[in-house]
């Protein structure tokens, strides 16, 4: 049998004596009551006194039926004036979210995890319904460009496209990844981005047509390099397991190495050579359409990455920092 405490009351805005009283009130009767709430009768009883106890004044005459003392009129009819006002403030809330704007928000796959979270906490106080997909930027551009997101966070691919806007949130260095110990084993030290091509090691990189792919294709031949991975892959998570499992090297970020940082301990992570490569994350919209929108969002996004991206990504890559200031010219 039910106890008071898992109750779902008639009058929800109310505590359980009060609900309890205004039922007694309403049908004169401890063991009708009882059955209504699928409790005892003596747990009516036993809520009614320790009611009676909490205001201090005696409510009903145990006659049958119940007789309201002039004190319980009183108070039912205070409560009732309450339980209305409270359901009608509770409509007013209802209507209000329903009337909120929604959002439907594309990140990077490497997002998703560590920032979608704490987004889509503050995205709720100002958005009745929201919306968070992930996936590359070759993914994430034709949904904004479809209309089937609003605004994305990605890499910044179409650079030409005038009627997409876009905001730098923040830049992230590019990480060099290889499988754990293979670097002191083999006595590797690379100390130019040439180096890379000379590694015995098979290099897994990003398949050509995401995002990832073509960003280190733009960088690697701005440094007159030519490197054509052995094994391409198009996820983030696929990357980490073959470098882990040593089928060969690639290239990360911080945000990468963190939403797979259950593959961390089988890794041994490095920074690049200089020129440091630095992967910039933008904010982009269709121009026009959410311009207010976006400001306000690109703001809240910097914010999220300072507070809660950077001080994680730290904690797990001492010495690897985010540029939230944005200084440098990353792709």
């Amino acid at each position: 049998m039910a106890g008071l405490n898992s109750l779902n009351v008639s009058r929800p805005p109310l505590n359980q004596r009060a609900s309890v009283f205004m039922l007694c009130y309403d049908l004169k009767n401890f063991s009708r009551v009882a059955e209504v709430l699928h409790i005892s009768q003596p747990a009516v009883s036993k809520s009614i006194k320790a009611f009676e106890e909490q205001v201090g004044v005696k409510l009903f005459t145990r006659t049958k039926p119940l007789q309201p003392t002039p004190e319980a009129a009183l108070l039912y009819n205070k409560l009732r004036d309450i339980t209305s006002d409270l359901n009608e403030f509770f409509e007013e809330l209802r209507i209000r979210r329903e009337n909120l704007p929604s959002l439907r928000l594309g990140m990077l796959e490497s997002l998703s995890v560590t920032l979608g979270v704490s987004l889509a906490r503050e995205l709720r106080k100002d958005h009745g319904d929201i919306a968070i997909t992930s996936g590359s930027a070759n993914v994430l551009i034709p949904r904004l460009q479809n209309r089937t997101a609003d605004l994305i966070l990605t890499n910044n691919l179409y650079t030409n496209t005038k009627a997409i806007s876009r905001k730098r949130i923040f830049e992230e260095p590019t990480l060099l990844i290889f499988p754990k110990g293979y670097l002191s084993k083999h006595r590797v030290r690379i100390q130019d981005w040439k180096d890379l091509k000379h590694l015995p090691l098979p290099y897994i990189g990003y398949w050509n047509e995401c995002g990832a792919g073509q960003v280190n294709e733009m960088f690697l031949r701005s440094r007159g390099i030519s490197l054509i991975p052995d094994i391409a892959v198009d996820c983030n998570m696929l990357l980490t397991t073959m470098v882990a499992d040593g089928l060969g090297w690639g290239m990360a970020r911080p945000t990468v190495i963190m939403e797979n940082q259950n593959f961390s301990d089988s890794l041994d992570i490095i920074a690049s050579p200089e020129p440091i490569f630095f992967r910039a994350v933008y904010l982009m919209w269709i121009s026009k359409e959410f311009d207010a929108e976006a400001s306000r969002l690109a703001k809240l996004i910097k914010n999220q990455v300072a507070a809660v991206l950077a001080p994680k990504i730290n904690e797990v890559l001492p010495g690897v920092t985010l540029n939230v200031n944005v200084e440098h010219q990353g792709l």
